[in-house]
């Protein structure tokens, strides 16, 4: 098959020449037509003159530019074949670049794959030997990047034991915390102890800025003042019970 590849197009081409002699002097001569037609007095007689002039010329600038036409359609109709093949030869080779392009690209996904499941073996190895209460811990240590070509396993290996151990770390450091359930709770999202804390004081401002909102309502509210008319030295006594037993404060007058 190589000497497809050395194969020259045997394509030939003789450009389509076109040339009016003398058309500046049929310029100059239809211009001066359109210049004295333009300049002359309009009567019954210049009008008929004038217009056969004009008609006689117009007619040969039609002929020549049916002829235009005819020279163009001429000209193109071997291009337009040639740019048929051009395109037909395009797609039969981009075709081909596709099938293989597929191809290659399955192969990548199947290397990739391949070398995911190496990784992930060689973490379970490692994994047991850590006390890290995590779920889905691989995840949050697994980069794509690790799939690719240039990157080792011996780096590999490296970065996840220098996450574990960083993560074991962070563990010892959670655990004697006042707020450890909390930290730890934020922790296991992002497995960053700095971003895990923060996350707990921003909880906590966002509770202590909710805990003043309601106290200010609550304190709109002890401002209110309702009045209530009960009629009847029975009922009256009955309010007065009802409003004890809750610890309402009111005044009798």
């Amino acid at each position: 098959m190589n000497e497809i590849t050395n194969l020259t197009p045997d394509v030939t081409y003789s450009a389509g020449v076109v040339k009016f002699e003398n058309f500046e002097e049929y310029k100059l001569q239809t211009q001066k037509i359109a210049d004295f037609v333009s300049s002359i007095v309009v009567t019954e007689d210049t009008i008929q003159a004038s217009k056969k002039m004009i008609a006689a010329t117009r007619k040969i600038v039609d002929g020549l530019n049916r002829r235009r036409i005819d020279m163009k359609k001429d000209i193109l109709a071997s291009y337009t074949n040639f740019e048929g093949q051009v395109k037909e030869l395009q797609g039969i080779i981009d075709d081909a670049d596709r099938i293989v392009r597929e191809q290659v690209n399955e192969l990548e996904n199947q290397r990739r794959a391949e070398k995911k499941d190496e990784i992930k073996a060689v973490w379970d190895k490692r994994r047991v030997m850590y006390d890290i209460p995590i779920p889905d811990l691989f995840n949050h240590w697994f980069d794509e990047r690790y799939l690719n070509n240039g990157v080792s396993m011996s780096k590999i290996e490296s970065s996840m034991t220098d996450f574990l151990e960083d993560v074991q770390i962070d563990m010892t450091l959670i655990q004697p915390l006042d707020r450890a359930h909390e930290v730890f709770r934020e922790y296991i999202k992002t497995c960053d102890l700095t971003l895990a804390m923060a996350a707990v004081k921003q909880l906590d401002r966002e509770q202590e800025a909710a805990e003043k909102a309601l106290h200010t309502v609550r304190e709109g509210v002890s401002d209110l003042v309702a009045t209530f008319v009960v009629h009847g030295e029975k009922d009256i006594k009955l309010a007065e019970m009802l409003l004890k037993e809750n610890h309402i404060e009111y005044t009798r007058k």
